[in-house]
């Protein structure tokens, strides 16, 4: 079985139980939490995944990180994932915990890349209100991303669409234009 199906089931068995004792938005905080230490950490990475490492030290590890932060539910649900012997798809299980808790709660991920970073909230809102208005979604959670190279203007990506408002991107339109024009009268 695949690591991405295996994550999903452990994923969705702590939805269940987190739902079954209201504290969904508790269990999705710690998820959050452990998946962005994780990603940012290789040496928590390099640890959970190391077979040299063993699992009381894993569980001092991540008890030690999480253990003031997280809910109880979640820190036993990763006491039972590392008595499985699954601790190397520890990272796995938060990412897809997030994402059917997305899915349930019909929330959309986009990604919005600028040429420098966005500092008003109502651009932000202004996005947000786009991906509403072309999705059937209840809620967006943006990402923002800094690339000087699109000039201007933005980059909006969001369930496989783009909408490219870019500076870059009319350039290059306008030059094709430009060449193809040029083509067609001689």
């Amino acid at each position: 079985m695949s690591v991405q199906k295996v994550a999903t089931r452990y994923a969705q068995s702590l939805m269940d139980l987190a739902e079954e004792q209201s504290i969904l938005e508790d269990v999705c905080k710690d998820m959050k939490l452990l998946d962005t230490t994780v990603a940012s950490n290789r040496e928590l990475q390099l640890a959970l995944k190391s077979p040299i490492i063993n699992q009381e030290r894993k569980s001092n590890i991540l008890s030690g990180i999480f253990g003031k932060h997280f809910n109880q539910l979640s820190l036993n649900f990763f006491e039972l994932v590392l008595k499985k012997k699954r601790e190397a798809m520890v990272p796995e299980i938060a990412t897809a915990f997030i994402d059917l808790y997305r899915k349930k709660k019909r929330i959309i991920s986009a990604v919005v890349t600028t040429a420098v970073p966005i500092s008003e909230q109502a651009l932000v809102d202004q996005l947000k209100s786009i991906v509403k208005s072309k999705t059937d979604c209840s809620a967006v959670e943006i990402e923002q991303r800094v690339d000087p190279a699109i000039m201007g203007g933005f980059v909006l990506e969001f369930e496989q669409q783009v909408y490219d408002s870019s500076v870059a991107s009319k350039l290059e339109n306008l030059r094709k234009n430009f060449i193809d024009n040029s083509y067609t009268k001689n």
